[in-house]
């Protein structure tokens, strides 16, 4: 088996994340739902990417990239297919106003899709003319713009096919071992959490892992939703005792921009999660990722089918793709429970 195996089987756990079931269709089939999003690129300071989005008629994201960080910043404001206005409070203000629009027809599918039943949607492409003034906390990075080349799309109900290689890669009956991690802790309005999924396979008789890790800081300021995300691909960095060994036990050791590493026991009453795990987020300064104050969900698989149910059962597992309205409940709380 070659080395992209692992990968591929973690692209199939974001796939079935981030995209619900169709109402009463098969589990092969997935819906895009009806929407309205204006998007445009900004200019930033400090090295940073940035967009502008809006998802309905109210909500709007300003997103800035840099590395392996995505911080966003939402709030409700006023979405038309001709304008943009948002109050971020002291962090800033958006007003816009699109014109000079061409029209042209949405794609047939929509990435890693295909074979979609329902209205294609439309997509325009023009200039965004206002204002966008934004300032980071601490400074971190600046947008003051007046002209910006953007696009707005209308998307329809549609009902696609998922990818043919997903359907296969869970159909396999190849030895590996799946594992997921999560822990979460909410206190003086801040929500922290540290996730890894990680999947091992053998490679020449020599078992390799490969992990998607991330961290994540989430705040309300101002009725501005801020979310700071970290992510990082890495090897062989999630360690469980063998199966049926108690107490169960874990560490996670993963590298930059992580700093330290993480342990769990189930040995007391209530589970540990200790250690010096942290990263330093841009406005924020040092996170901690452990602490008595932290929950832990952990499960492991040895198949893809039994790892994507193990993490979509991971409450916190979501957080790569925002908060998702077909969440279902923790059903595999133990490494037990899927050994």
């Amino acid at each position: 088996m070659k080395r992209r195996g692992g990968l591929a089987i973690l692209i199939a756990c974001a796939v079935a994340l981030a995209a619900p079931l169709a109402a009463g269709a098969k589990p092969d089939f997935v819906v895009r739902p009806k929407g309205l999003h204006l998007s445009a690129a900004l200019p930033a300071t400090n090295g940073y990417e940035a967009s502008i989005t809006t998802k309905g008629h109210r909500q709007v994201t300003l997103t800035f990239f840099q590395g392996s960080y995505s911080i966003a910043y939402k709030t409700l404001g006023r979405v038309t297919r001709g304008r943009i206005s948002a109050d971020f409070g002291r962090l800033g203000r958006v007003s816009l106003r699109f014109r000079d629009k061409r029209s042209a027809r949405g794609p047939s599918s929509p990435f890693l899709f295909h074979d979609c039943k329902g209205r294609r949607g439309v997509q325009e492409a023009g200039l965004f003319l206002g204002s966008v003034r934004f300032r980071g906390e601490r400074g971190f990075t600046e947008v003051r713009a007046h002209r910006l080349k953007g696009s707005v799309v209308r998307s329809y109900r549609r009902v696609c096919k998922a990818p043919s290689w997903l359907r296969s890669l869970t159909s396999r009956g190849e030895d590996y071992e799946g594992k997921a991690i999560s822990a979460t802790a909410s206190d003086d309005g801040v929500k922290r959490t540290f996730t890894a999924l990680e999947a091992t396979i053998d490679l020449d008789e020599e078992p390799f892992g490969l992990a998607l890790v991330v961290a994540k800081r989430e705040e309300k300021v101002e009725n501005v939703a801020i979310a700071k995300t970290a992510f990082l691909l890495a090897e062989n960095i999630v360690h469980l005792s063998p199966p049926g060994q108690t107490p169960v036990t874990a560490k996670v050791t993963p590298w930059f921009p992580f700093v330290g590493s993480a342990s769990y026991s189930s040995e007391s009453e209530p589970d540990t999660w200790s250690g010096s795990l942290g990263i330093r987020f841009p406005g924020s300064g040092q996170v901690s990722l452990t602490g008595p104050e932290f929950g832990v969900e952990l499960c492991r698989a040895g198949s893809l089918r039994r790892f994507l149910r193990c993490a979509e059962s991971i409450s916190d597992a979501r957080l790569l793709y925002g908060s998702g309205s077909h969440s279902q409940p923790l059903a595999l709380a133990r490494l037990s429970s899927l050994r």
